[in-house]
């Protein structure tokens, strides 16, 4: 598992992720032990400092949680 960032913040349905590496559009995303959470759906903020956008079922329960992606 290749570790893409931490969860931020939740809007709804939706996962906000603070990307340390920046996955492509659609990419499926995991939590650390594996279970999958979603796909990126959009990559926000400045460049330098981007957020990925994930749908989730349960977002809130990946605050402060390390998000994946198989590799």
């Amino acid at each position: 598992m290749d570790k893409i960032g931490t969860g931020f913040r939740t809007v709804g349905d939706k996962l906000i992720v603070k990307l340390s590496v920046v996955p492509e559009m659609n990419s499926k995303v995991y939590s650390e032990d594996g279970r999958e959470i979603g796909k990126i759906v959009d990559i926000i903020g400045p460049s330098k400092s981007p957020f990925g956008v994930v749908t989730a079922q349960d977002a809130d329960e990946y605050l402060g949680k390390v998000i994946t992606l198989k590799g």
